[in-house]
């Protein structure tokens, strides 16, 4: 729930976000997203705001939506660019004007929780080399999301934004576009922290539906106290130089374990048959040995390793690609250890990927209105990348009978027309019954223009020349009509 800030003044919170230096969000003219921005706040003459961004080609005017995720809440205000000034070459900054208020976000809303094991929730995004990766959720918010990946299947970096389809279970699936927020890698594998950065109304509603649904079974759930106790027990093996019989019993009440020797190690994991994890026990050099063994075989090089041993010896295993656990070690940390591992390694099995298919006919349809070809070749090849399928118009008198016959999921208008103007184009397509639910687009270099009837419903949004492939995709996909197949991701 949004509550408008109480005793501090939008000066109050601004000076502090200015002084801390907290990332910023920006979003200008509904269109362009700017992640990672930083407030400037200037007192010495007059007061001064500037936002602080990579370099590049940005409006001079124009509206402004800036998020900020400070202290226990997320602030938001409205405001206007109002200049630009060359301060150093490393960066670009957009002067805008003081708000006159803020709403504060309260972070309850952003309560973050676990799918449960028997109902997962599936993220799917395309990579860049055409190939669709399906990956379960750690957990989600309403302000974003986690899955872990190989490491061989991160091809981003932190601030990169894409689209992706989430599929809950019992409420659907809904499409939104998220930017990677962090990464952390543990082994071979990469925890990706995402925050949903461009996501419809009616996507958001679904997401907070779900987390309320999940928070309830959660508070409801009784509290035990006990280590967690997996369903299907995962198998262990671990593997020492002599047998100590009690020694982790601990584990044997959570786990399935299987024990060995150095000398049996890589044949032994080969008959235990699907082992999630492997710990090794000592420091001598069958330790090292083992690890160089394990990590040559094909079938069991991926399996997370744990090493126990005496700290004063652990340098050695640092870059043996396990995580190390000093010995003696707290069984309790080593049962979290370990579970945690397990988990994100069944997590990560769970993946599918498959080519991304762009057959024509199998995605969804748009129709392109561009009578002077102003819309590049590069952005029609991405949008038939992401699947769909493209048809350009620069008829004019043949427009609405095109429209009908190819009846697209989405029309993009350049606002650039010579017999008619977007306006009066779209008058025409809402008095048509078989078309007018189609929702538009309109490219234009100023959405002032058009601000009037887009209130009015004549359009569904703006994308800004020069056209961003990442501003075109991600107003495409929010735009896009619910009910989607996976081929269009």
């Amino acid at each position: 729930m949004v509550n408008l800030f109480e005793p501090r003044t939008p000066e109050d919170y601004i000076r502090e976000i200015s002084e801390l230096m907290a990332p910023v969000t920006v979003t200008i003219n509904d269109t362009i997203e700017l992640a990672n921005c930083i407030l400037l706040y200037g007192t010495e003459n007059n007061k001064e705001l500037l936002i602080r961004t990579k370099p590049g080609i940005y409006p001079v005017t124009g509206e402004v939506h800036i998020t900020c995720a400070y202290s226990k809440a997320l602030c938001i205000f409205k405001s206007s660019i109002i200049g630009s000034k060359e301060i150093d070459p490393e960066y670009a900054y957009l002067q805008i004007n003081f708000p006159e208020e803020m709403a504060r976000e309260e972070r309850r809303k952003f309560f973050r929780v676990r799918p449960s094991k028997t109902n997962p929730i599936r993220i799917q995004f395309a990579l860049v080399d055409k190939r669709v990766v399906t990956v379960e959720a750690m957990d989600i918010s309403s302000g974003g999301t986690a899955c872990i990946l190989p490491g061989n299947l991160v091809k981003f970096k932190i601030g990169n934004s894409f689209p992706v389809v989430i599929t809950f279970p019992m409420f659907g699936e809904v499409q939104t576009w998220v930017t990677v927020q962090r990464m952390a890698r543990l082994l071979n594998m990469v925890r990706v922290g995402m925050v949903f950065s461009i996501m419809p109304e009616q996507a958001h509603f679904l997401i907070m539906s779900y987390v309320t649904m999940r928070e309830q079974e959660i508070i409801q759930k009784p509290i035990n106290k006990k280590p967690m106790v997996f369903i299907n027990k995962a198998k262990i093996c671990i593997i020492e130089k002599a047998h100590h019989q009690d020694e982790y019993r601990f584990l044997e009440d959570i786990f399935n374990v299987v024990k060995t020797s150095f000398s049996n190690a890589v044949s032994a994991l080969m008959m235990a048959h699907k082992a999630e994890l492997i710990i090794l026990s000592g420091s001598s050099p069958y330790v090292l040995q083992s690890l160089e063994d394990i990590k040559k075989h094909r079938g069991l090089r991926d399996i997370p390793l744990i090493v126990l041993t005496e700290k004063e010896k652990a340098t050695a295993f640092m870059r043996k690609h396990a995580v190390i656990v000093d010995t003696p070690y707290n069984e309790r940390f080593l049962i979290q250890t370990s579970e945690d591992l397990v988990e994100q390694y069944r997590l990560s099995r769970n993946i599918t990927v498959k080519l991304l298919k762009t057959t024509s006919g199998k995605g969804k349809k748009i129709l392109i209105i561009d009578r002077f070809h102003n819309f590049s070749k590069n952005n029609i090849k991405a949008l038939t990348d992401y699947g769909f399928e493209v048809s350009v118009n620069s008829t004019e008198d043949t427009i609405l009978t095109k429209t009908e016959q190819i009846h697209p999921d989405i029309i993009l208008v350049d606002e650039e027309m010579e017999n008619t103007n977007p306006v009066s184009l779209c008058r025409s397509i809402n008095m048509n019954k078989a078309i007018n639910a189609i929702p538009r687009i309109i490219i234009t270099s100023s959405r002032k223009t058009f601000n009037k009837f887009y209130s009015q419903g004549f359009f569904a949004g703006f994308v800004t020349k020069p056209v961003d492939l990442e501003q075109l995709i991600s107003k495409v996909f929010e735009v896009l009509p619910l009910k989607t197949d996976h081929s269009v991701i």
